[in-house]
């Protein structure tokens, strides 16, 4: 960790933070064929036998990221080591399927874990359902991105509403010069895709909303009872192949948090879902 000398006494603590994660990057334009491979975009591998997800409006929702836990060098927060993890969002919703009055309601969106993928005969290989007309996506739905992964180690960064309590003497009021203040964010703050680690966000930290949340330092980093960064999916403001893979209103991020008990548990049905841009 590179810190601005005027905050090098601080350095152990900022160390001490430290999240194993994984990083997400997102590669060129791939086929967007129903294969278990990680991916942005295309079309999802899904089992003949299980209903497709579905809106309470009827539309079928679209494969926003598929990630194959087996190919992860690391699995952060004991996520399962193999089987899919994906996400489905609305075609049509501008809030991209996020209720604010309930950001665990998964009506406009869906997380789905599938534990196995080694059963390739009843797996679908068309979606008619699927619909690419008047569409409002973060992604363009018929394209598909290659996902390659890295393992780091993420620091509690300042937009993360713990950071306050952890580190009160790098919050306002600022006694430090704009330019080691901006250092400072620069090395803690990566606006970039992650498993696990600690999340980013570009307005208010929407967990302050839940009073559930132990926002006052008491609780323990090895042992907090408290959602976890399931996944985070930051926007992109590079082409791949003449595409722009991904774009959350004006250049904003998403993330699901989900309890640690419910990822031990397998248990996706109650992941918080929040987003938010400039």
């Amino acid at each position: 960790m590179i810190l601005h000398e005027a905050f090098v006494p601080f350095r152990n603590r900022l160390l001490a933070t430290a999240l194993d994660s994984v990083s997400i990057s997102i590669g060129n334009p791939i086929l967007s064929n129903p294969s278990p491979r990680s991916k942005l975009g295309g079309l999802p591998w899904w089992p003949s036998s299980k209903p497709y997800p579905t809106a309470p409006d009827g539309l079928p929702l679209h494969l926003l990221a598929q990630i194959n836990l087996a190919e992860l060098p690391n699995h952060p927060n004991q996520l399962p080591t193999e089987g899919l993890l994906q996400v489905f969002l609305h075609p049509t919703d501008p809030n991209y399927g996020l209720s604010i009055h309930d950001r665990c309601l998964q009506a406009h969106w869906q997380v789905v874990y599938h534990p196995t993928t080694l059963d390739a005969s009843t797996v679908r290989t068309t979606f008619e359902e699927l619909s690419y007309d008047d569409f409002v996506l973060p992604f363009e739905p018929r394209l598909a991105f290659a996902l390659d992964f890295k393992a780091v180690q993420k620091y509690l960064n300042p937009t993360d509403v713990r950071f306050q309590a952890f580190f009160p003497e790098l919050c306002y009021p600022y006694e430090f010069p704009d330019e080691a203040l901006d250092s400072l964010y620069k090395t803690l703050v990566g606006f970039e895709s992650q498993i696990g680690g600690y999340p980013v966000f570009i307005q208010d930290d929407p967990r302050l909303l839940n009073p559930d949340l132990p926002s006052d330092g008491r609780f323990q980093f090895e042992s907090c009872n408290t959602p976890v960064l399931l996944l985070q999916l930051a926007s992109e403001t590079e082409p791949r192949g003449g595409h722009y893979p991904l774009m959350w209103g004006d250049v904003g991020v998403a993330n699901w948090f989900i309890e640690p008990e419910d990822l031990a548990a397998r248990r996706f049905e109650r992941v918080f879902y929040t987003w938010d841009c400039s």
